[in-house]
C-alpha cells in the first residue's frame, strides 16, 4: 500500500499543474565542491549538535574537464537516539548580496525512508553510489559510507519552471530524538 502511495502522489501533482499549464525546464545543477564542509549561518542553525560531532568527513574531489569527482567517506561518529530521522530542508537563493528564500522546501518525517527511495532527486545521484552492502539507515556509531566518483553536477530534466537560477543554499536541519543538526550545501543553478 505504501509503494503505491508515492506514485499516486506524484500522478496527483502533475494533474493539478496540468490547468496551470506549467512550464517545464531543464536545469543544471553544480554542487560545491566543498560539500558538507559549509556548517549552517548562526541565524538559520536551529541544531544543537555540529554535524562535525555526528560525522567524520573524509571526503576528498579531483577537478577533471571542469567537473568535480568526489570521492571518499563519512564515518558516524555517535550512536543516534532511537527514532525516525526527520529531515528538513530550505532553499534560498542568493539576490543582491543577500540569501532570499524561495518557496521550495523539502520535508521528510522518514529521512530513512527517503533516502532509499527511487523516486526523490538523490537517489539516482548519490545513493546508487554507494556500496548496496553500506546502505544502512539509521546508522549505528561506527558505520561507514563510502563514495566513489560522485559527480558534481546533476543534469535535471523536466522539471517545473522556477525562479531558482544562480547561487542556491539549501540549509538542512536533521533531528532525531532531542538531537538536531543542521548543514548546508551550496550549488549554482542554471538553465539548460
Amino acid at each position: 500500500m505504501s509503494t503505491m502511495l508515492q506514485p499516486r502522489r506524484i500522478v496527483c501533482l502533475l494533474l493539478a499543474l496540468l490547468p496551470l499549464r506549467a512550464e517545464l525546464a531543464t536545469y543544471d545543477v553544480f554542487l560545491d565542491e566543498d560539500i558538507f564542509q559549509e556548517s549552517c549561518d548562526p541565524r538559520e542553525d536551529r541544531g544543537n549538535v555540529a554535524l562535525s560531532e555526528l560525522l567524520e568527513n573524509n571526503l576528498t574531489s579531483v577537478l577533471i574537464d571542469d567537473t568535480s569527482y568526489i570521492t571518499g567517506e563519512f564515518i558516524v561518529k555517535a550512536q543516534l537516539p532511537p527514532g525516525r530521522i526527520k529531515l528538513e530542508a530550505d532553499i534560498r537563493r542568493q539576490e543582491r548580496g543577500r540569501w532570499v528564500p524561495t518557496f521550495i522546501s523539502i520535508k521528510r518525517d522518514d529521512f530513512c525512508k527517503a533516502l532509499f527511495d527511487p523516486f526523490e532527486l538523490w537517489h539516482f545521484f548519490i545513493i546508487t553510489n554507494v556500496p548496496r552492502s553500506q546502505r544502512i539507515c539509521p546508522p549505528k556509531k561506527g558505520h561507514v559510507y563510502t563514495f566513489r566518483n560522485i559527480s558534481n553536477r546533476m543534469h535535471l530534466e523536466n522539471m517545473p519552471r522556477w525562479n531558482i537560477l544562480g547561487n542556491v543554499k539549501v540549509v538542512m536541519h536533521l533531528s532525531v530524538g532531542n538531537l538536531t543538526t543542521c548543514a548546508a550545501l551550496h550549488c549554482t543553478v542554471s538553465e539548460d
